[in-house]
């Protein structure tokens, strides 16, 4: 039975003090956690990751790194290889968030190309999909995410390593950070198309953990939760308040 897994996007919010303090939290509470079947992932910012990855050795958490480079080395100024990410002790990589295709004008290919570089240094890549609030009026929600998908499954079918799980991330661009989360049915629709498409794209089949991201927070998740294949959750804002997140670990 597949862990149901909670990413904790920090995003460029919490200096190194908060993210060490805010992780010692997290640590108590896996400590404490009666479902052994739930896994958080921490995603902080890059100076913070390895005295993270120091301070939560020896403890279930996961480490994931918020972004890193399509290439494998060189004169990049400002990037950071998957390499040096593994090095520090990440195990995921959350790549293709809608802020880095937006504001850093990321495109389908560069970020197929990154899931690549993540696989060649054992690096989980959390992939994120979804559309636009002018796709989603139109009725184009599907047809984007296939767009945005077809690249990153044409790496993963070629990849010589590949992880035997896979992780995407749906995230309503119109949904993040707005306090709108799309309804029960259209979810369900959503992530019975996401599910059959991956499993018959994929050769060989491979173990896929479909998340949501939007507006996750305790109000919402456990509505949420109820959608089939839904197998987990990368929160953004609700996660920098240790009690919200501790509440939204415990309520799904």
């Amino acid at each position: 039975m597949k862990s149901r897994i909670y990413v904790a996007n920090w995003k460029m919010n919490m200096p190194l003090d908060g993210a060490l303090e805010l992780t010692k939290q997290c640590k108590k509470l896996m400590a404490h956690q009666d479902n052994k079947e739930k896994q958080i992932v921490l995603c902080p910012t890059f100076p913070a990751l390895y005295p993270i990855a120091k301070l939560l050795q020896s403890t279930p958490i996961g480490i994931g790194a918020q972004n890193c480079s399509e290439h494998e080395m060189g004169a990049y100024t400002g990037e950071v290889s998957a390499q040096s990410l593994s090095q520090v002790g990440c195990t995921y990589c959350i790549v293709g968030h809608s802020e880095r295709r937006n504001y850093f004008h990321e495109t389908n290919e560069i970020i197929a190309r990154k899931v690549g570089k993540l696989f060649g240094a054992a690096i989980n890549p959390i992939i994120c999909i979804g559309e636009t609030a002018k796709e989603h009026k139109d009725n184009k929600t599907l047809q984007a995410l296939e767009q945005q998908l077809d690249p990153i499954i044409n790496v993963i079918n070629n990849a010589e390593q590949c992880s035997d799980e896979l992780y995407i991330a749906y995230e309503p661009v119109w949904a993040i950070g707005t306090g709108k989360v799309p309804d029960k049915a259209t979810l369900q629709t959503t992530f019975n198309w996401l599910h059959a498409h991956v499993q018959s794209a994929l050769q060989p089949a491979k173990s896929v953990y479909l998340l949501y991201g939007g507006s996750v927070d305790e109000h919402t998740v456990k509505d949420i939760a109820e959608v089939q294949y839904i197998d987990g959750f990368l929160v953004g804002g609700a996660s920098l308040d240790f009690q919200k997140f501790k509440n939204i670990v415990s309520l799904a």
